[in-house]
């Protein structure tokens, strides 16, 4: 495996808008790379109070992407039930992690909740660091209970 892409499927009439790369709007179905690098995704690293270590395995991450309704987000869902910033995604040794970095409506990772590292405000020095799940190929990760993205490893030469 060299790399990870997630798929996202959800409401028709919702736009995704994949900043990373070319922007635009999907409608659903699409893929878009795990690829970037945490210098980034500015706004993460300022909720992580400019400490990527409060996230077990981030700071040697090859690649992170943000997922949420903030512009900026790598990955834009332009729908309120999504957290400004939801989630994020990181690569660690060509494995996929997720950590939901203070949604207010949640993370589900194939039919079980991603517990909520700090509610939907900033980070407090006495919350336990932000826990890291790993995704395996396949995986369906459900954002605030109705948006879908599914992980795909992606095979060197695929």
């Amino acid at each position: 495996m060299s790399s990870w892409e997630i798929e996202y499927w959800g409401h028709e009439d919702v736009p995704l808008a994949y900043f990373t790369g070319a922007a635009s709007s999907w409608g659903g179905g699409e893929r878009f790379p795990v690829e970037g690098s945490l210098d980034a995704l500015p706004r993460v690293v300022e909720r992580l109070g400019w400490n990527p270590d409060r996230i077990e395995g981030l700071a040697r991450a090859s690649a992170v992407i943000s997922v949420g309704r903030r512009v900026g987000a790598s990955v834009r869902i332009a729908s309120s039930i999504v957290a400004p910033d939801h989630v994020i995604f990181f690569v660690v040794d060509e494995r996929l992690f997720l950590v939901d970095v203070g949604s207010t409506n949640g993370t589900v990772l194939n039919g079980g909740e991603v517990p909520r590292s700090a509610g939907s405000g900033p980070l407090r020095p006495d919350i336990e660091p932000m826990r890291p799940y790993e995704v395996r190929d396949g995986d369906v990760i459900t954002l605030a209970g109705g948006f879908h993205l599914k992980a795909h490893a992606v095979r060197a030469g695929a």
